[in-house]
């Protein structure tokens, strides 16, 4: 599941999306994602969202492409 996720970064992924890719239900993934990394799927998401922008920042990549590669809606969103 964290390699789908890191591999979809740049898109949407709904709780849903996640549970299919898992095999489980939305509740079951909720409490076994909480227990295992210790923060909600969303959580999780966001804060590699963040890592990825970080670096492409420091790679002096323009922020417009930064937003749009770690899937944020536009630069202010990021």
């Amino acid at each position: 599941l964290v390699d789908f996720i890191e591999s979809h970064l740049d898109r949407s992924i709904p709780l849903a999306q996640l549970a299919t890719v898992a095999g489980v239900g939305e509740r079951h993934l909720l409490r076994a994602f909480g227990a295992t990394m210790g923060c909600s799927p969303h959580r999780y998401l966001l804060a590699r969202r963040v890592e990825r922008a970080k670096a492409r920042i420091a790679q002096g990549w323009p922020l417009a492409d930064v937003a749009l590669d770690s899937g944020f809606a536009d630069q202010s969103q990021l």
